[in-house]
């Protein structure tokens, strides 16, 4: 599919939940090895909401973990969420995999998340999801409402 539409393979990261990992662990990594091979990358989706270790995240070597939502949200109302989040971006950045963060609602996650050494983010705050028109023409128009920069 990639060569039928002309698609540069570095540029596509593909998400894998832990689940699939687990499923045919062996099928798993021949298959990312294959597309490995090619350019792809690959991403741990809904990373601390299963039951990978850290010998998975090492076996698999992983371009990008991404933590679930759950660890985002319950780092505001359990007391030693905080410290769980922190963790895990440790464990991210001990490993040396950049880390992203799913669920981000609003500003005091983001600084959380920013605080605790969060490479990227994704959620309400700082987008709804939306069509690839609507991505185009905010792009072409430079439409802030529409699209943020957490940096700026």
């Amino acid at each position: 599919m990639l060569d039928e539409h002309g698609f540069d393979p570095r540029r596509l990261t593909l998400e894998v939940t832990e689940s699939v990992l687990l499923s045919n662990a062996d099928l798993a990594r021949r298959s990312i090895e294959n597309l490995r091979q090619i350019g792809v990358t690959f991403a741990l989706d809904d990373f601390g909401c299963g039951y990978a270790s850290i010998g998975v995240l090492r076996q698999f070597g992983f371009d990008r973990i991404k933590i679930d939502r759950s660890i985002v949200w319950s780092a505001e109302s359990d007391p030693t969420g905080v410290e769980v989040l922190r963790a895990t971006v440790a464990l991210a950045k001990a490993l040396d995999v950049p880390v992203s963060a799913e669920g981000v609602e609003n500003a005091s996650q983001a600084l959380m998340l920013q605080e605790a050494g969060c490479d990227s983010m994704q959620g309400y705050l700082l987008g709804r999801p939306m069509t690839a028109a609507r991505i185009h023409a905010a792009l072409k128009t430079h439409n802030t409402e529409i699209l943020y920069d957490f940096t700026a």
